[in-house]
């Protein structure tokens, strides 16, 4: 039982690397995008509101590797 769920485990945090990393790689691509294909007039300014999702990405990986270690240490 428990090596099973130490093997889903392992199989859900690779999962979720590879999703952080494709989510990383689709930012970079619109970062591109946005400094290729936009362009802003002088005297306007290009306000960007939006937060960088891997900041919240890490935050969430690190707090389910936490929960992972104490779920294994009791």
């Amino acid at each position: 039982m428990d090596l099973t769920f130490l093997l889903i485990c392992i199989i859900l945090i690779y999962l979720i690397y590879y999703l952080v990393g494709c989510v990383q790689s689709l930012n970079n691509e619109l970062k591109e995008v946005k400094n290729k294909c936009i362009t802003v007039k002088n005297s306007e300014k290009f306000n960007i509101n939006t937060p960088d999702p891997k900041e919240k990405l890490h935050k969430n990986t690190i707090d389910g590797l936490d929960y992972m270690k104490k779920l294994f240490s009791k």
